[in-house]
């Protein structure tokens, strides 16, 4: 039992030691003008600070959208929910070509400055079984490996 409580504190104090949510009033004013100048439309927010960065949740219709932003109000990253049809041909291509038999379940758009990559969840379904493969590609479909979203740096 003591092991059990030992890790439920650590899952609760360490998560908030990596991630701190925030009140709209604890985010400086220039971070939440980047946010509204940019994404004027944008609506149900929730602040993070990760590390040295903003982070910051929000919806616009019915699309999620993710930002990290710096102290001094810069947009660094952005991740954006689109649907399979805003996906660049080349990727539907490469899909289509590599993956036969499988769907597109969801996309994400993931963009670092000027460098843009797709994150796409593809799926096939057979009488009893279940496959899903999580795909990071360029714009010209060429493959990334699943961490280089995470390692791009700003």
């Amino acid at each position: 039992m003591k092991y059990l409580i030992i890790m439920v504190l650590i899952f609760f104090f360490g998560r908030d030691a990596i991630a701190q949510d925030l009140m709209p009033s604890q985010v400086p004013s220039i971070v939440k003008d980047a946010l509204k100048t940019k994404f004027p439309n944008s609506n149900d927010i929730e602040w993070e600070k990760k590390g040295e960065y903003y982070n910051v949740e929000f919806e616009i219709g019915r699309n999620d959208h993710e930002l990290w932003i710096t102290p001094s109000g810069q947009i660094v990253k952005h991740k954006e929910e689109i649907s399979s049809a805003q996906l660049p041909q080349n990727i539907k291509n490469k899909i289509k070509t590599d993956y036969k038999g499988y769907r597109i379940d969801d996309v994400d758009k993931l963009t670092i400055k000027d460098k843009v990559l797709y994150k796409v969840e593809i799926e096939t379904r057979t009488k009893n079984n279940k496959k899903e493969v999580d795909l990071i590609l360029d714009e010209d479909g060429k493959s990334f490996e699943k961490s280089a979203w995470y390692e791009m740096k700003f």
